[in-house]
Parts: structure tokens; sequence; C-alpha cells
């Protein structure tokens, strides 16, 4: 097994210490320190750097004695700590003119034109909140499943 000791184990800034966040550097420069170093950082990254360094046997690499994957089990960088949630966007095509689609359009871009659709090509008709499928969701449901998603609204054609 390669083994690896990055000396002086990774330099620690004053200021991330204080803050309790490590910070790891490729102390001596070589190939392996830095598949750690990134590893450490940024695990998809990984593999692009040791492509680039010619380093092929990731799994008998060894950073400060322990097994890659260990080191970064330890030490990885983990996103859930560092960064807000994951948010979901949705993007609405708009593929024919269709009432039906003209009304599940109108309700992900907003309450006055859903209005306005429903008017025009559903007069007096109560229960359409129920009939029209969009998406396969009744109206209703689409509504509050995508409400939020107004403001991304587009028509392509």
């Amino acid at each position: 097994m390669k083994t690896l000791l990055i000396p002086a184990f990774f330099a620690l800034s004053s200021c991330a210490a204080l803050a309790g966040e490590l910070v790891f550097t490729n102390a001596d420069g070589s190939a392996l320190s830095e598949v750690c170093v990134t590893a450490v950082n940024s695990p998809e990254k990984m593999y692009q750097v040791a492509k680039k360094l010619a380093v092929t046997q990731l799994n008998t690499v060894a950073c400060n004695g322990m097994p890659l994957e260990k080191f970064v089990a330890k030490y990885g960088y983990k996103p859930e700590e560092h960064e807000s949630p994951m948010i979901t966007s949705f993007v609405f095509n708009k593929s024919n003119d269709d009432p039906e689609t003209e009304l599940c359009f109108a309700a992900v871009t907003d309450d006055v034109r859903i209005q306005e659709v429903k008017e025009k090509h559903f007069p007096g008709e109560m229960d359409v909140e129920e009939t029209v499928l969009c998406n396969g969701l009744p109206l209703k449901q689409f509504v509050k499943k995508y409400a939020r998603q107004r403001q991304l609204a587009t028509s392509v054609r």
C-alpha cells in the first residue's frame, strides 16, 4: 500500500482553527498529497485530479496512515454542514393551445389568469378543479403542488 504522510499533518491556519474548521494543504507538493487534499475538499474532483496526476490505484492510496476512503470519511467535506438545503425548481412548458393546457399553465402563472381561462373556456362548470387533470393531478392539487414555482413558468412551443 502506498503510504503518504503529509508533512506537518496539514497546515492549519489560526483563523480556521479558531473557527473549528480544518484547512488541508498539500505541504510536500506530491501527487498523492494532492489527491488526499482534493478528496477531502471535493470528492467529485478527486477523480479528475487523480487522472490528471496519473494516480491510477486510488484503493492503495493512504493519507496520513489511513486508507483514502477512511480519511475522506473522517475529514471530508460534508455539504449538509456548509450549505443551505437543496432547492428544487420546475420549468413548465405549454405544448399546445387546448383549453385544459391553457388552464394548467395559468395555474402556475397567477390566480387572475386562472380565473380568466376558466371564464373563457369553462363557463358555468363548477367542478373544473376536480375534472381537469394537469400532469395527472386534478387542477386543485396541481396548483397546491406547484404554486411556489409560478415565477419560473415559461411558454415554449
